[in-house]
Formats: structure tokens, C-alpha cells, sequence
């Protein structure tokens, strides 16, 4: 499997963390890889950076294909069977026109016919730089993990005399409602 760019700093947790402490280092390093892998994985993308893909699709019979990455930002070719179809240079002329998430043919002349991974798609998508929110989430994950450390698999513990019961959650609400906004619209 390929290496996972972290998604955030070191210096970035340290700072979230209100930390400038170095002998926690090597773990909260450790914890930026893991939620940055975990962060991606939930979001079913390899990457959030821009990469060029080259990827073939059902077609459905109809004028519109969503992709599985975004935000596009470039498109390359379309074709649809052995038929190479132009770019519409201006919305009307028949051919392709892209926005972030998907190709639309205009101009009524073209449809993606109705087959088996019968239309290539060759086009760039993903950010420049990780966006700033998806670093804030990881962060938040890297807290909640850091905080959590040698508590793994307690739901509760009797602390000074009094039972304390941990709220077990799978990743912060907030860092789930960032997930949703990167995670792919469609299954790879």
C-alpha cells in the first residue's frame, strides 16, 4: 500500500495540543500518519492532493457521469466505446464540459450509451494543499487519541472513589461532519 501523506504538521498539533513539549514527539507523530490513514480511509480517497486519473465508468444512457475524485480541475479526453468526444468550448457546441465533481455532455449530440465500463475518463482532481479544516480534524482526532492513551478499551474506571464512565465515540462530530464533506459521492 502506498504511504499516506499526513495531513497535518507536527508543529500544527503541537500547537492544538498547547503543547512545545518534545518528549511526546515521536507519538504524537505516530498518531499524525494513523489519523491522517484513518481520515482518507473513511473517506474512501487515496489521496486529497491533485493526481491524474485515468478511470473507465458504467454508462447509464444519459448525459451526466459523476467521478470518483474531486475537485476536478482538469479533463483530458472523454470517450465514450472507441469515440474520442470534443470539449465544448462554450456550453452550447456539442461536447463535454466539467464541473467539480462531474462530465456533462451538451449540445444534445452525445450520450454516454448504456454499457459496461465503456466510457474513459482521463482528468486531474484534488487540492493543491490539504485544505485547512481537514488539518483541524485531524488534529482533533490526534487529540482525542493522545488523550485516550492507556485507556484502550475502558469504558469506565473507578477514579478517586467515584465511578467515571468514558463516552466512547468513533471520531469527534465535528471531524465527522468534515469526513462527509471530502468522503467520494460515488463507491470506487
Amino acid at each position: 500500500m502506498a504511504q499516506t501523506t499526513d495531513l497535518t504538521t507536527l508543529a500544527a498539533l503541537k500547537a492544538w495540543l498547547g503543547s512545545s513539549a518534545t518528549a511526546d514527539e515521536a507519538v504524537l507523530s505516530s498518531l499524525i500518519s494513523g489519523a491522517s490513514a484513518d481520515f482518507l480511509s473513511r473517506c474512501d480517497r487515496p489521496t486529497l492532493l491533485s493526481q491524474t486519473y485515468a478511470e473507465r465508468y458504467d454508462g447509464q444512457g444519459n448525459g451526466e457521469l459523476a467521478l470518483l475524485n474531486f475537485p476536478v480541475t482538469a479533463v483530458a479526453s472523454v470517450t465514450v466505446g472507441t469515440f474520442l468526444v470534443p470539449p465544448s468550448p462554450d456550453y452550447v457546441v456539442a461536447g463535454w464540459v466539467f464541473d467539480r465533481f462531474s462530465i456533462k455532455l451538451v449540445g444534445g449530440a452525445y450520450e454516454f450509451c448504456r454499457g459496461y465500463q465503456n466510457v474513459l475518463v482521463a482528468y486531474t482532481a484534488g487540492y493543491a494543499a490539504i485544505p485547512l479544516d481537514v488539518g483541524q480534524a485531524v488534529c482533533a482526532m490526534c487529540s482525542a487519541w493522545f488523550k485516550r492513551r492507556g485507556w484502550t478499551d475502558q469504558a469506565s474506571k473507578n477514579l478517586a472513589g467515584e465511578l467515571v464512565t468514558f463516552r466512547r465515540e468513533d471520531v469527534p462530530p465535528e471531524v465527522q461532519r468534515t469526513i462527509e464533506r471530502y468522503r467520494r459521492r460515488i463507491a470506487a
